[in-house]
């Protein structure tokens, strides 16, 4: 994972929660929860947040980082569902009883946000054979465990675009690695960007 730097909340939304009394997300209006995701995909480049598959407006449902619900005992926003700032661009999250991302996390709060300094990409270590994800910290160990980033099909993405890379000579990879800070023509990242780039670090930057 890497931090996700956002940007202003839609004008036209802003006016209408500051005009409409009761505003409550799952009530609200189709077209500003569209409004909504546009712009998340757009501060987020077409990634899911959480896993960095390649989501769009068909695929990608919105996430509230702080939970409308919170159990009993955590931390409560005031305004957690109709706040801008609360609010990230997600993928599905499998179905049935193979949940990861925000399915998986449902309403408990991860041990830090996304959305500081606290989420340290170089901090994820992804295995080339496995697709297995790890954290150097308790506090990323637990995120991963969370939101079941060790899912199987997750594996099984991470390990095919790892394998990506192949036939690449050091300087490529290292090339690369900055490329990937860089959007597509569509405004996108290429998927798995940060996967790929803690990848390239540890086996080619920090030898």
């Amino acid at each position: 994972m890497w931090r996700i730097r956002k940007t202003k909340e839609p004008p036209a939304y802003k006016k209408y929660i500051k005009t409409t009394p009761g505003v409550c997300f799952r009530s609200m209006p189709k077209r500003y929860k569209d409004l909504l995701k546009k712009r998340l995909l757009n501060d987020q480049g077409g990634i899911c947040c959480y896993c960095g598959c390649e989501i769009n407006m068909d695929t990608a449902t919105i996430e509230h980082f702080y939970p409308i619900n919170p159990p009993k005992g955590c931390i409560v926003l005031q305004n957690a569902g109709i706040l801008f700032s609360n609010m990230l661009a997600v993928c599905k999250g499998g179905s049935g009883n193979k949940l990861h991302c925000d399915k998986a996390k449902n309403n408990k709060i991860p041990p830090f946000s996304i959305l500081t300094d606290a989420c340290n990409e170089n901090n994820f270590s992804y295995d080339k054979k496995s697709g297995t994800v790890t954290g150097k910290t308790p506090k990323d160990k637990e995120f991963i465990r969370l939101l079941k980033l060790n899912d199987e099909t997750l594996k099984t993405e991470r390990r095919n675009a790892i394998e990506g890379l192949e036939g690449l000579s050091s300087l490529e990879c290292k090339k690369m690695y900055l490329r990937l800070l860089h959007r597509n023509e569509n405004n996108c990242y290429k998927k798995y960007a940060f996967v790929l780039r803690s990848y390239i670090y540890e086996n080619f930057i920090c030898l």
